[in-house]
């Protein structure tokens, strides 16, 4: 229990510092602050191998989930860091810390497909708001795209999740159940 609270305590605080960093223009912190928790968390639950995955096939989720709402104009980069059409690396930055907690403080909506799915449709838009009010990002097409976005991507997330696991034996050779870690 103790570790999901400093999961969900060190999500929410590198959310913040990532979108704070940047709405000063300094968006390349993002990867930075991520992997400042990320890994000495990881390596404490003596998880970091078996999470790479995950994590590399969030980030490639998020870069491609924003750079079509960036495309279509429902996200404009505030900070003017940002050129092109792709998702700057800040906001795939805050992808990949979503990811770090899909096995621990957000655990629970393993096989919740449409639990996860509203919670994005919740959550998804909230955040995105805030990171409007702290000059981050604009909405200019307000919150209907980032809602139906995470509304899809809340559910793939936790697909991925289950379909990056790494299967670890349960016990005995006589015993055929696999356990999941």
């Amino acid at each position: 229990m103790m570790s999901r609270l400093i999961n969900f305590t060190l999500f929410n605080t590198a959310w913040f510092l990532i979108v704070l960093s940047a709405s000063r223009g300094w968006g390349i912190l993002g990867p930075v602050i991520v992997i400042a928790w990320i890994i000495p968390f990881l390596a404490w639950k003596q998880q970091l191998r078996s999470e790479v995955g995950l994590l590399l096939s969030v980030a490639v989720l998020g870069l491609l989930c924003d750079s079509l709402l960036i495309r279509i104009g429902a996200i404009h980069i505030a900070t003017g860091e940002h050129s092109g059409l792709l998702s700057p690396v800040w906001m795939v930055s805050l992808w990949v810390n979503l990811a770090a907690t899909l096995r621990f403080s957000l655990g629970w909506l393993a096989g919740r497909y449409c639990v996860a799915g509203v919670l994005g449709g919740i959550v998804g838009p909230a955040a995105y708001s805030v990171g409007q009010a702290l000059n981050a990002l604009e909405l200019p097409q307000g919150l209907v795209p980032i809602a139906v976005e995470w509304m899809i991507a809340m559910p793939l997330l936790v697909i991925l999740e289950k379909t990056t696991r790494r299967p670890v034996d349960a016990g005995p050779s006589h015993n055929r159940e696999r356990r999941w870690q």
